[in-house]
């Protein structure tokens, strides 16, 4: 009496837990076996810094500098290409703001302005000379004189 006891219990508690999936799909996920995984790998993003590009800025007939340091994030393995295109993505950043007018760097919120507008040019980049991808822009220093 004891064994059928124990057997309809077991019985039931099996049943109950195969009831629960069979009612309950989201608890197990289920994948079709024919349908391909795709595993997305993340290349770790490493740091490169910018050091002193002097920006000119053009007042009337004086010209006054922005000293600023930049920090990108690239991926690890584009580290020596970055190596190489230094000078193309200081060219790039000096070509584009040395057009600006000063009431360009004179805004209270300039520093993010003039993050978005870095982004635009280097994370966002059509340039065929630079073959590397800019993840991320910040602007670590940015000193007018």
């Amino acid at each position: 009496m004891m064994k059928v006891i124990v057997g309809v219990v077991l019985g039931c508690a099996l049943l109950g837990v195969g009831g629960a999936a069979l009612f309950k799909p989201e608890l197990l996920p289920f994948m079709d076996l024919t349908e391909a995984n795709t595993v997305q790998y993340h290349e770790p993003l490493i740091e490169v810094t910018l050091h002193d590009v002097l920006i000119p800025i053009n007042v009337n007939r004086r010209q006054k500098l922005l000293l600023t340091n930049l920090s990108l994030f690239i991926n690890k393995s584009e580290r020596d290409i970055f190596e190489q295109h230094e000078s193309k993505i200081k060219h790039e950043v000096l070509s584009e703001f040395s057009v600006k007018p000063e009431s360009y760097f004179m805004s209270k919120n300039f520093i993010s302005v003039f993050q978005s507008d870095l982004e635009a040019i280097l994370v966002d980049n059509k340039d065929e000379n630079i073959n590397f991808k800019v993840k991320e822009v910040l602007v670590t220093k940015a000193v007018y004189q």
